[in-house]
């Protein structure tokens, strides 16, 4: 940034002294001397510009120069100074499709399927049994499947210290009254 400081300060004084040497050349040509200071004037005022340019171009740099150390002042500033294409990252994801409840339907049928086989949804049977999902069931995972059978009327009279009891053991007619029997709902 200073080369380019120096450079227009040269460039700005070379231009000025050429303005008022062709300037002096001029009056000495023109009236010899005899010549006033006044008629320098207008060569006076060319040599003054390319001194305003300058100006105004340290003007742009020092504002420019305290906008980007004011900048680095916002803690903003760093965190977008620090995110490139480099950073990003796409990451596929392939969502399990529709819940029923909160509960996967891959999930649902697999315990539908299996309450209907052995008899058994209490939560101790369940807990930690790996899903289709690839969860494991804990307590409120139970209980939300749980808690669609009991709405839909399949497991009736459960309550705390009850086990409740299963009005059908037909899997199929469970899974089409919950409309998991076509296959993937997905």
């Amino acid at each position: 940034m200073f080369k380019l400081i120096r450079d227009a300060g040269c460039g700005a004084l070379g231009i000025s002294v050429s303005a008022i040497v062709s300037g002096l050349v001029l009056m000495f040509a023109w009236h010899g001397w005899g010549w006033d200071w006044a008629d320098l004037k207008p060569f006076l005022l060319a040599a003054s510009i390319p001194w305003a340019m300058v100006f105004v171009g340290l003007l742009w740099l020092t504002w420019r120069r305290l906008w980007v150390g004011f900048e680095q002042l916002l803690p903003i500033g760093d965190m977008l100074a620090d995110i490139g294409p480099e950073e990003i990252r796409i990451i596929p994801f392939q969502g399990r499709g529709k819940l029923i409840e909160g509960v996967d339907p891959d999930d649902l049928r697999f315990f539908i399927e299996t309450v209907m086989a052995t008899g058994d949804w209490t939560q101790r049977a369940w807990r930690g049994v790996r899903l289709p999902s690839g969860r494991k069931c804990d307590n409120d995972y139970w209980a939300m499947l749980t808690a669609i059978l009991r709405k839909t009327g399949i497991l009736v009279d459960a309550g705390p210290r009850s086990k409740g009891r299963l009005t059908t053991r037909d899997a199929e007619r469970v899974l089409s009254l919950l409309g998991l029997n076509g296959g993937d709902v997905n």
